[in-house]
């Protein structure tokens, strides 16, 4: 296992050779606590207790068989909304134009109420899948 590329732009990705999964969802949702437990890792995803730490599309190469990725978070990250809209970018960029994608995970934090990004994320993702 190991970090196959942080990515901002398609130029960035690594090889489009391995199947991909992705994981979505809202800042802080702990996607990336989630793929260290999946992957029975401590600390490989790195993770923060501030929301909007994942600035990156971040390649998980997983046994030269496939890669898991962690996508930037959306919603209540503390940063200016053109750095947030430009995360939205990067995500619709990735994820409409990604040929070895085979499955995206949204997490969705049921101690919360949902919100319109998250209904808007699972409505894209229905109309992709």
């Amino acid at each position: 296992m190991e970090l196959a590329a942080v990515a901002v732009r398609k130029s960035q990705y690594p090889p489009p050779d391995l199947k991909e999964i992705a994981f979505a969802g809202r800042s802080n949702v702990g996607k990336s606590s989630l793929i260290n437990l999946l992957l029975n890792r401590r600390n490989f995803a790195r993770v923060s207790g501030s929301p909007g730490k994942t600035r990156t599309i971040n390649f998980y190469e997983i046994n030269q068989t496939f890669r898991i990725v962690d996508l930037p978070g959306y919603g209540f990250a503390k940063v200016s909304k053109s750095i947030s809209q430009s995360w939205g970018d990067m995500i619709e960029a990735y994820l409409s134009g990604r040929p070895n994608l085979i499955k995206v995970i949204q997490l969705v934090d049921i101690r919360h109420v949902t919100t319109a990004q998250d209904v808007q994320m699972y409505e894209w993702l229905r109309k992709y899948d």
